[in-house]
């Protein structure tokens, strides 16, 4: 059973890598269209009001974390019924939240936007109307987490992944339709957005009831259940809100000191370092479900070891490359985007930074949920998070620089792994030492190995294409056999081998049998 589970989670992985290559490379194409459609003002109006609304977005991302756990345990203990019932409570659980965030984000958030965000004046009407879009994005958008949690839970990444291209795909042909037309182009952006967040809630639906009959609404309700998912999924809203606030109201925070330019900087930057961190998504989603499933099956030796794996192939994935991007930023920014705002360089040099420490913190969420008790886990680490905000506004307030913000959340991001592992451990039993020499120590060896010989061809060398590429090779040579000699244990290394040769002499045979047949 974990040889084969082995063999799901490689196979979900490469489908989810081509699913991010195609969505990575549209997406920051996208971006720059977007940026050069728009202008650098309106593209910080589109990042800042984004925040606005996603302060209420988190209480969906709380629920779709719960969706994802519950549907997870019901399937390792292979109750078919269950899962049924589960789903029909999730579906009203998010007819409530509909309604919430229906109320909080057409009074609370309207104010926001109309009186705390510093927008051009000449510009207030287009972007009022463009958040009332975003609201509606966001509605339409909550009916899919319960249907595309069911996806990932049966592990059926190649619908998730050609879900995520057809949307990826839209998202281009709306900016091409942005350009066209003679209409304000920020209100028909926002309008064409939520047309296209529809079109990918009917395809999810629709798969969903021809594959999986458990997503039929049955008419159940059970209140001791009730209140197991909706106390998780409070504890999670708390954690997920310390996450929202501590990166949303820094925007905002940016967009109160300096203005929407360096709110152009920042979405630039974030797009940058999303790009990089989807590698470590991608494996992380695949490797979720079977997490939660070795837990409620009570298999905890390969719980254990799936979260070491997790852990150490997350930050090597996100350091193989964030490594040449780092040492290239100004580089690639400007082959991307022509004219770089100001602040970019530094802002995505320090959220890679703060990815790389951060990708620690996936595999110990999803190894708390999978126990179901995260009151502590979540109280403990998200008390940590709070503390940004007040912290990045004293920092600006005694006149730091835009980047600082970002210093105090990195610093806080460190302080909340910390946290997070001790409690943990208490939760699953597993050792903070264990995690120090055999995840964080290998970590440590990987990057200080990888890094010194890019670092050297980039101080000796001009800038340029060939430094470039020879930063982006030599980083690549180096993180692969620091992997290999100082990352992975022994037994980490003969199965990388015994695949290594296996693949090449299934390879081998195929050339030799195909000249033998020609």
């Amino acid at each position: 059973m974990p040889s084969e589970n082995n063999k799901r989670i490689a196979r979900n992985t490469l489908m989810l890598y081509f699913r991010m290559m195609v969505t990575m490379g549209i997406s920051f194409y996208t971006t720059r269209v977007v940026l050069n459609a728009l202008g650098v003002v309106d593209y910080g109006l589109v990042n800042v009001i984004g925040s606005a609304v996603s302060m209420f977005s988190f209480l969906s991302s709380s629920l779709s974390t719960a969706a994802s756990r519950f549907f997870n345990y019901q399937l390792g203990k292979g109750n078919a019924l269950e899962l049924q019932r589960t789903f029909s409570m999730i579906l009203l659980l998010y007819g409530g939240l509909f309604v919430l965030l229906l109320l909080l984000s057409e009074t609370v958030g309207l104010w926001i936007v109309r009186t705390k965000l510093v927008i051009p004046p000449e510009r207030m009407e287009a972007a009022v109307w463009f958040y009332h879009a975003s609201v509606a994005t966001l509605l339409i958008g909550l009916w899919s987490v319960p249907y595309k949690a069911m996806v990932i839970s049966h592990e059926n990444m190649r619908v998730y992944a050609w879900a995520s291209v057809f949307e990826a795909v839209s998202k281009l042909a709306i900016v091409y339709c942005v350009t066209l037309g003679s209409f304000d182009r920020l209100i028909l952006y926002g309008i064409l957005l939520g047309f296209v967040t529809l079109l990918h809630l009917l395809l999810y639906m629709a798969v969903c009831r021809i594959k999986y009959p458990e997503t039929r609404y049955l008419a159940y309700f059970n209140k001791a259940k009730f209140k197991l998912v909706l106390v998780f999924s409070g504890w999670n809203m708390f954690g997920t809100a310390a996450w929202a606030s501590s990166d949303i109201f820094l925007n905002l925070l940016l967009n109160n000191f300096f203005g929407p330019v360096v709110n152009a900087a920042r979405g630039v930057a974030m797009q940058v370092a999303g790009g990089t961190s989807a590698f470590t998504q991608n494996f992380l989603t695949a490797v979720r479900p079977q997490i939660v499933k070795y837990w409620a099956s009570h298999e905890h030796g390969q719980f254990a070891l799936l979260f070491r794996r997790a852990s150490k192939t997350g930050f090597f994935l996100l350091f193989a490359l964030s490594l040449p991007v780092l040492l290239e930023t100004e580089f690639i920014l400007r082959l991307w985007l022509g004219e770089v705002p100001a602040h970019t360089v530094r802002f995505t040099q320090l959220i890679l930074v703060t990815g790389l420490i951060n990708s620690f913190s996936f595999p110990l969420v999803y190894g708390a949920q999978a126990t179901g008790r995260i009151a502590l886990f979540e109280s403990v680490g998200s008390g940590v998070r709070f503390l940004i905000l007040p912290a990045a506004w004293f920092a600006l307030r005694m006149g730091g620089g835009p980047d600082m913000a970002l210093w105090v959340g990195l610093a806080g991001t460190a302080v909340c792994v910390c946290a997070r592992l001790v409690i943990f451990s208490r939760l699953t039993h597993y050792p903070v030492a264990d995690f120090v020499v055999r995840i964080l120590a290998p970590c440590v060896l990987v990057t200080v190995c990888a890094g010194w010989v890019p670092i050297l061809i980039r101080v000796n060398m001009a800038a340029g294409w060939v430094r470039f590429m020879s930063v982006g090779l030599t980083g690549v040579v180096t993180t692969v056999v620091a992997i290999y000699t100082v990352g992975l244990d022994r037994g980490e290394r003969l199965t990388v081998s015994r695949l290594t040769v296996r693949f090449v002499s299934n390879q081998w045979n195929r050339i030799v049998s195909r000249l033998c047949t020609s």
